[in-house]
């Protein structure tokens, strides 16, 4: 007769093999691995628990290139890895071109490439491998332990030469040498920002450092990080000056969004809120993005009813770091002050892979996933992304503003928020209950939104002057001098 707990046929019964002594010791002895210290900034593959939603799957697996241990050998990429090895060879070969043209000051011709200059580069590899391979958090996949860990340091080298070749020839204009078409460099580049087609940085450095020092002067990854979004050059260098050590490209990403300052606050160990708990369920089951209204509470008004309704105006900051998300009170308006963003196609598997990485920090640091939750509570349509748009907080690369407030709110669909913006959300929502600022808001929309409606405003006050005067001297009338000698 077969075993079988309640309904379950599938049940398994474990038995207890420990007596109750040692049951109890190993409660005593029992101890919670430090969080921070194993999982934050490893190379870890994107949890089961996001890869089963079904509408982004396809959002966290390489397009054209893979990059790293988790994606090699998929005979998608087969064309790919034969040209890796052609990228490594002109890689070698301009790093000895460009090295010997910094001594001798000359152009040189460009020489073929021998075995010992190859096994020159790959041996700086060789030297950090071990170090490297720490850092993919033990999940790699087993043929990478066979072989003395040769095929790791293999794919170390020759992934490393394809990115740093890339964004060395992206960054000094000269990607026509890859024959490669506009769309392919585009999905490369959205592929380097994949959580499971990262490579150690220390792989990449060591590369550089070897192949380009002047680039490795230049900070060129600092350069092409900074593409995906659009600032001014006193803001680069002002980021440029960060010196917190990246773990890979898409840890040096969130690390130009997030200041070493907001990260050093959020390792901190914070309870989880049940107030969290509240909120997702108030926002699954009575708020209504169809009519626009919100019974949460603790919600605000989207960008477009927030200037309509409280004249509040959108201000785009001068750096992209999330901590410059500001609000000034005025005393006839607000201004709400936000970091730019570029929407387009690249924005989804990019913060998509940016919310899974988020997911192996301890708990507390979520401040990508919280602004996200921000920005969604500003934006519910269409109207509010053309508001964001008009005062240059948001740069819209795809077909409509529908499309990128659906793009927004996927985002931020299923996301707890942890409220890393609440003293942003707060003063907005204090600034919007008090009336008499929807009647200065709805009185400078109605009277000085344009001019003409201005010089109305003032014909009607010249009028409405000109009927009291009238009327004071009708029921008044001014007496003549000569009354006046009589009194």
């Amino acid at each position: 007769m077969n075993d079988q707990i309640g309904d379950c046929p599938n049940a398994v019964i474990i038995p207890i093999v420990e007596n109750l002594n040692d049951w109890f010791g190993s409660i005593v002895n029992s101890k919670v691995e430090n969080t921070k210290s194993i999982t934050q900034c490893r190379i870890q593959k994107v949890p089961s628990t996001l890869r089963d939603i079904e509408d982004n799957k396809k959002y966290y697996d390489p397009q054209v290139v893979s990059i790293g241990p988790y994606h090699y050998g998929n005979p998608k990429f087969e064309e790919m890895e034969k040209m890796k090895k052609v990228i490594a060879r002109m890689l070698v070969s301009e790093s000895k071109i460009a090295n010997e043209t910094s001594k001798t000051q000359e152009t040189t011709t460009p020489e073929l490439v021998t075995n010992s200059e190859i096994e020159e580069l790959y041996k700086k590899v060789v030297s950090i491998a071990e170090e490297a391979k720490k850092i993919y958090a033990g999940n790699l996949p087993k043929e990478f332990y066979r072989n003395n860990d040769e095929l790791f340091k293999r794919v170390m080298f020759l992934d490393g030469c394809f990115v740093v070749y890339f964004i060395h020839c992206l960054i000094h204009n000269e990607l026509k040498k890859w024959e490669l078409k506009n769309e392919d460099v585009f999905s490369i580049g959205t592929d380097l920002f994949l959580l499971e087609n990262q490579i150690p940085f220390s792989v990449l450095d060591a590369l550089t450092t070897e192949a380009f020092p002047e680039d490795k002067k230049e900070r060129i990854f600092d350069k092409f990080v900074l593409r995906l979004v659009c600032f001014d050059s006193n803001d680069r260098q002002q980021q440029q000056n960060e010196e917190k050590q990246s773990v890979h490209l898409l840890d040096l990403f969130r690390n130009k969004l997030v200041s070493t300052k907001s990260q050093d606050q959020g390792n901190r160990y914070k309870s989880f809120d049940f107030h969290y708990l509240i909120q997702r369920f108030w926002k699954k089951h009575f708020q209504s993005r169809s009519t626009g209204e919100s019974i949460l509470w603790h919600s605000i008004r989207s960008a477009a009813e927030l200037k309509q309704v409280a004249g509040i105006k959108f201000k785009k900051s001068t750096s992209f770091n999330l901590d410059s998300v500001r609000f000034q009170k005025g005393p006839f308006y607000g201004e709400l002050t936000l970091p730019p963003i570029i929407i387009d196609h690249s924005t989804k598997p990019l913060f998509l892979n940016l919310l899974a990485y988020e997911r192996s920090f301890p708990l507390g640091d979520s401040k990508v996933a919280s602004y996200i939750c921000f920005l969604d509570s500003l934006i519910d349509q269409a109207d509010d992304v053309k508001e964001l748009r008009s005062s240059g907080v948001l740069l819209n690369f795809l077909g409509s503003d529908h499309d990128a407030a659906e793009l927004i709110n996927h985002l931020a669909k299923d996301l707890v928020d942890h409220n890393e913006f609440s003293h942003v959300t707060g003063e907005l929502r204090r600034y919007t209950q008090y009336k008499w600022r929807v009647w200065v808001a709805e009185v400078r929309r109605t009277y000085f939104s344009n001019p003409w409606a201005f010089i109305g405003l003032l014909g009607a006050i010249f009028i409405t002057i000109l009927s009291i005067v009238q009327t004071y001297y009708s029921i008044y009338p001014r007496q003549s001098a000569e009354e006046l000698k009589k009194i």
